[in-house]
């Protein structure tokens, strides 16, 4: 009697990976990221797997905003309704398995370097003979512009009034506050605006002569 004869469907098993990124001191999204099937899903099922509504789920990060840059697994997981969401849309037909990556990438750091010197003297490469302003620190982090060596390929005979360009910095680790670390941020600026200007040097000029007692000068 074929009604007898019974014959049970099991779950297959699915791992689905969730990876994201962020940049390094921002604060963690819980929306904004991929989905992919791993291991497991039957070719059938692709469409529905498309079709699961992957933006609407929500992804608690435990991520802290001041992780550095690296790549981590074990920070990201969906919540309840979400994974049920997701069986839901695979018809109850896997045991589902989540894996995940997320990435911090480096962030933004840029910094104008301005300074002054007497024409014909040394250039400096003291940071605390130069000017620094930053921007991109995250977090209230600092830098010690009077920490950093300042490269300066400015001519010796530069003119007096020009405005002269300071080539880079360097030493932000040594210079930063508790927490920064330069391998966090991508640090560069841009040459034309780092402006080192020639001021005009002291020279005292004497003028002699002479004349015969009773000539006119």
């Amino acid at each position: 009697v074929e009604a007898n004869n019974k014959y049970t469907i099991t779950p297959a098993s699915l791992t689905i990976n969730i990876d994201g990124s962020r940049i390094y001191g921002d604060s963690n999204d819980t929306s904004d990221y991929n989905y992919s099937a791993a291991s497991g899903l039957k070719t059938w099922d692709q469409t529905k797997f498309n079709n699961v509504g992957w933006d609407g789920l929500t992804v608690n990060n435990t991520s802290d905003v001041l992780d550095d840059v690296n790549s981590y697994t074990g920070k990201l997981s969906l919540d309840a309704t979400s994974k049920n969401t997701v069986s839901t849309g695979l018809t109850n037909n896997y045991n589902i398995t989540y894996t995940d990556s997320f990435a911090i990438n480096k962030a933004d750091l840029t910094y104008v370097a301005k300074g002054t010197r007497v024409y014909g003297e040394a250039n400096s490469t003291t940071g605390k003979d130069y000017s620094f302003t930053f921007d991109g620190l995250k977090n209230g982090q600092t830098i010690d512009g009077d920490k950093l060596t300042v490269t300066n390929n400015t001519s010796i005979q530069a003119n007096a009034g020009s405005n002269q360009t300071v080539a880079s910095a360097s030493g932000f680790n040594a210079s930063g506050s508790t927490g920064f670390k330069e391998s966090n941020y991508n640090i560069s600026t841009v040459e034309a605006n780092n402006k080192y200007t020639i001021t005009p040097a002291s020279l005292t000029i004497n003028i002699d002569g002479s004349r015969i007692y009773g000539d006119s000068n």
